[in-house]
């Protein structure tokens, strides 16, 4: 299913669709380790609501604290930088520099948050996958297609993984007087947008193709 909204509760359910697909044999629950457990229409339909719901409070949870911290950040920033201009140079310098590795340091906070909250949906998925212990997982020769990898969802990944560590050395280097982002063509950032949402419905026609999230 395509998100076409911020909405967190549609966020969630778009992310629970992934881990259920449709086999030859039925709906399948997909685990995060390869395994396709049969499971009735109705049972999925209530195991993705719960899930969906385990997701939304950890999103929102997520939020909560990035606005925080965003928060913190740009007045931490401003009281030094606006602290530097009350003292002589060298130690307006070291007080500016502060605010600086502030603001760059919230960036790898961002990342920090994100891997966190991959981590508990994970853990979400992991633990419907214990519920279903009991039952023998289906052959993989029937489901081996839906259980490997999206080529362009990885490649998508590495994208956005790239383009944070890009701005990242663009915010430190800006610092010291160096304008990284000029290096770059501006037609390169006109195509990027639709680059990567190209990949992004690629990567959705794909999953949909081999039976997954529906």
């Amino acid at each position: 299913m395509i998100n076409w909204t911020n909405d967190p509760a549609n966020i969630a359910k778009a992310q629970v669709d992934k881990w259920f697909g449709t086999s030859t044999l039925g709906a399948v629950f997909l685990s995060a380790d390869g395994r396709a457990y049969p499971v009735s229409g109705e049972e999925r339909e209530i195991l993705k609501q719960k899930a969906a719901a385990d997701v939304l409070v950890l999103h929102k949870r997520m939020t909560t604290r990035a606005y925080l911290v965003i928060f913190l950040v740009v007045l931490l920033f401003l009281a030094f930088n606006i602290g530097s201009t009350r003292f002589e140079a060298p130690v307006s310098t070291v007080i500016r520099n502060i605010g600086y590795a502030v603001y760059s340091a919230h960036g790898v906070w961002i990342f920090y948050e994100a891997y966190r909250h991959d981590r508990n949906v994970k853990d979400v998925r992991h633990g419907m996958t214990n519920s279903m212990a009991a039952r023998v997982p289906l052959p993989g020769a029937i489901t081996s297609h839906m259980t490997s990898s999206n080529p362009f969802q990885a490649f998508l990944v590495a994208i956005v993984i790239a383009l944070f560590v890009f701005y990242l050395a663009a915010e430190t280097l800006a610092h010291r007087g160096i304008d990284l982002i000029s290096v770059v063509p501006p037609w390169a950032y006109l195509a990027f947008v639709p680059f990567v949402w190209g990949l992004y419905f690629l990567a959705q026609f794909f999953d949909r193709r081999r039976g997954i999230g529906s």
